[in-house]
């Protein structure tokens, strides 16, 4: 039996997952806003595993844990759900020892003129943690498979005299469905 791992934000097909993104261009499997719309593509309770990789920083604040809570409604029981933004704990201790400029911090957290947007909030462990249990997750831990870091390509700053690639931490959690 073939698991139905979906890719919400994701872009392009594989053979692995099925992408999910609003953006056509992405060219995704399925295109709808992944906030309100799944139900039109996915049964309740029929997917194992969703994963959401630097997507839900760039959703509009609001209830995090209702949108989180919404995907958990698509998850077989006991299935799980990946969560992976930047670490704005570590980013900010990154910066704190001049590991990574200002100007290059500040530009990871607005994203200004990034494809996908700006970022519209950022979370540290503790806070990821929470929105995740009060959307009803269990078993909520650190994802030790997952890269610790991500690659930031900081071209197109000559001004800043910080053109360069920059590691920024990842946060990756996962939890289980409750039911």
């Amino acid at each position: 039996m073939t698991e139905l791992i979906v890719d919400l934000g994701g872009t392009f097909h594989t053979n692995e997952k099925t992408s999910v993104n609003i953006d056509p261009n992405m060219k995704p499997d399925i295109v709808c806003d992944i906030t309100c719309d799944l139900q039109k593509f996915f049964q309740l309770g029929s997917i194992d595993r969703i994963q959401c990789v630097h997507t839900l920083e760039h959703l509009f604040p609001g209830d995090y844990a209702a949108i989180l809570k919404y995907w958990r409604k698509f998850l077989k029981p006991k299935g799980t759900l990946l969560v992976v933004v930047p670490d704005m704990d570590g980013l900010m201790r990154d910066c704190a020892s001049n590991a990574v400029m200002i100007d290059v911090t500040l530009s990871i957290i607005y994203t200004l003129g990034h494809p996908f947007g700006t970022h519209k909030w950022g979370w540290g462990e503790k806070t990821l943690l929470q929105d995740m249990s009060k959307a009803g997750y269990v078993n909520i831990r650190k994802d030790l498979d997952y890269p610790k870091y991500w690659i930031y390509n900081f071209a197109g700053y000559e001004y800043t005299g910080a053109v360069g690639n920059y590691r920024v931490p990842n946060l990756c959690m996962i939890g289980e469905n409750n039911e």
